[in-house]
C-alpha cells in the first residue's frame, strides 16, 4: 500500500527511500544543518534542479511526456474493450 503525506500547505509528499554512499549522506546532512533546511527539502530541491538541467540539455519537457502517457493510455480503444469484455462476463453470471 502506497503512503501519502498532505503537508499543510496541501501539498501531497510521497516517501522515497534510496540508499547512498555515507560520505554523500554526510555531506548533505552538513548542507542541511547550515542552510538550515530539512534533508527532505534539500534532496527535493536538488532533484528538481537535476532535472531542469537534464531537460535543458535534452530539449525535453518531461511532464510533456507523462502527458502524453496519460493521453495515450486514457484513449487506448484496447483497454476500453476489455473493460466491456469483463462487464458483460461479471452479467452473465
Amino acid at each position: 500500500m502506497k503512503r501519502y503525506k498532505i503537508m499543510k500547505n496541501e501539498e501531497i509528499k510521497m516517501r522515497f527511500t534510496t540508499l547512498i554512499t555515507p560520505t554523500i549522506l554526510t555531506k548533505i546532512k552538513l548542507i542541511s544543518y547550515f542552510t538550515n533546511s530539512t534533508i527532505s527539502n534539500l534532496v527535493e530541491d536538488s532533484l528538481i534542479n537535476y532535472l531542469n538541467v537534464f531537460e535543458t540539455q535534452n530539449n525535453i519537457q518531461i511532464n510533456d511526456l507523462m502527458k502524453m502517457k496519460d493521453r495515450f493510455s486514457n484513449d487506448n480503444p484496447i483497454d476500453e474493450e476489455v473493460i466491456e469484455i469483463e462487464e458483460d462476463v461479471r452479467k452473465t453470471k
